[in-house]
């Protein structure tokens, strides 16, 4: 099992949409199967996926956004958002992330 570590970001959405037991099992999905949900194609290794909300389903849910790496790093919570709020990424979400996961990829391989 994975460690997962929260940006500030995913805290203040997460802190804002979701229930402590919602947020708790959301962290244990993360952590037990890291390299769940989808590829974002471009984005270096950053997933996606839908998590349900209370009473709405994964349709009406939630879109969560991590990067998992090798082992040797823990899993990172990025980004959550309402589909109802945020269809998509924005394609400047999108390169900022994409620049995130590359440091994210070198600083990983200065470890080893």
């Amino acid at each position: 099992m994975y460690s997962v570590i929260e940006t500030p970001i995913f805290t203040k959405s997460a802190d804002a949409l979701l229930t402590i037991e919602e947020r708790a099992e959301l962290i244990r999905v993360l952590a037990a199967n890291p390299r769940s949900g989808d590829l974002i194609p471009g984005l270096g290794g950053i997933r996606k996926m839908r998590f349900g909300a209370s009473g709405r389903g994964k349709r009406g849910g939630y879109r969560v956004i991590w990067y998992v790496g090798s082992e040797r790093i823990p899993v990172l919570a990025l980004l959550i958002y309402g589909k109802n709020d945020q269809v998509d990424l924005t394609p400047d979400q999108k390169k900022a992330l994409a620049a995130m996961a590359e440091r994210l990829k070198r600083m990983d391989k200065e470890r080893t």
